[in-house]
């Protein structure tokens, strides 16, 4: 039908199309009820935070930590300040937020040392990887002479606050995905922004369009001791007999030319010495069963109301 209006009335701009979506299932919402029970008190140990350890080169000229004591936290959403005009940059780690930050005081410096040298191509290749963080602060560090200098300076001019900290096993789990949980705080931190006040913002198109880069990475398990689990950790863990049996049942492979030879052993005496006492259930009527040491509750229930008849009968046949 749109096709023949398309033709009709030449419209070529007009064209239909079919979108698919649906709501979650109920498997779905107890599979992600389990997932959650599951991974209750379960942290990433590599990840978790971790007190500060900065020294007297990381330090601001009072002997205070630039970060606040945040320099150690991972998988965050951060704000650098410009002192001097009051914008911020936001950006997002997965590392140590001071890690990053020294990359970024790095980024400035390299931008600085390729402005005067422009034919070198191993600071044109470093320069490249610069963002808007670099070029902003890049006009407040061109008198320094070394990147020592740039850094000194950057500290006095900048101020770092978190914004935001994410659960790092759930935000690892949708890395390198459209949906990733770090990048989509971040872009929505940066547009609200924009809305707000877009001259305070120093960050481009760019960060709010950019793919996603975080890493993904094996977890290092840790248990957080609760109330909750108390009772999960303090109960006796006994091996399912299935498990037992395999267990029992399994043997190393002989050697060739060794296979009839028979080792003894301390265990192999003791059965031998004390037979396997054989159980017989067989009833009449039923399917042949095989004696055997363990036999079921069934089995020997059918076997004990046999043996109770036949004794009956017995009387019966003696009183008459």
């Amino acid at each position: 039908m749109i096709k023949d209006l398309v033709k009709k009335h030449k419209l070529p701009w007009l064209r239909f199309k079919m979108a698919n979506s649906r709501f979650t299932n109920l498997g779905e919402l107890f599979n992600a009820d389990l997932s959650t029970k599951v991974m209750t008190g379960i942290v990433d140990e590599e990840m978790m935070d971790e007190t500060c350890n900065c020294n007297a080169l990381s330090l601001c000229e009072d002997g205070e930590c630039l970060y606040g004591g945040d320099c150690r936290k991972k998988m965050v959403i951060y704000g650098l300040i410009d002192k001097t005009t009051d914008k911020i940059y936001y950006g997002k780690t997965v590392q140590h937020l001071k890690k990053r930050t020294s990359q970024h005081f790095q980024q400035v410096w390299s931008l600085v040392d390729y402005k005067r040298n422009p034919n070198d191509p191993k600071k044109k290749k470093a320069a490249m990887k610069s963002d808007s963080f670099a070029y902003h602060f890049a006009k407040l560090c061109g008198d320094c002479t070394n990147s020592n200098q740039s850094k000194a300076k950057l500290k006095q001019v900048v101020s770092v606050e978190v914004i935001w900290q994410g659960e790092s096993i759930q935000c690892t789990k949708s890395a390198r995905t459209r949906a990733c949980k770090i990048c989509m705080v971040e872009r929505k931190q940066i547009m609200k922004a924009l809305r707000d006040d877009k001259h305070k913002v120093i960050n481009e198109n760019d960060d709010i369009y950019a793919a996603c880069k975080c890493s993904t990475r094996f977890h290092k398990f840790a248990r957080i001791d609760s109330d909750a689990l108390r009772t999960r950790l303090t109960q006796k863990k006994v091996t399912p007999k299935r498990k037992l049996k395999k267990a029992c049942g399994h043997r190393k492979p002989v050697p060739p030319g060794q296979e009839n030879r028979q080792q003894t052993t301390p265990e192999l005496v003791r059965l031998l010495e004390s037979p396997t006492r054989l159980i017989d259930t067989n009833v009449p009527g039923l399917p042949y069963r095989s004696p055997c040491e363990h036999p079921s509750n069934l089995h020997l229930a059918q076997r004990r109301q046999w043996d109770f008849e036949q004794a009956t009968q017995d009387t019966q046949g003696i009183d008459v």
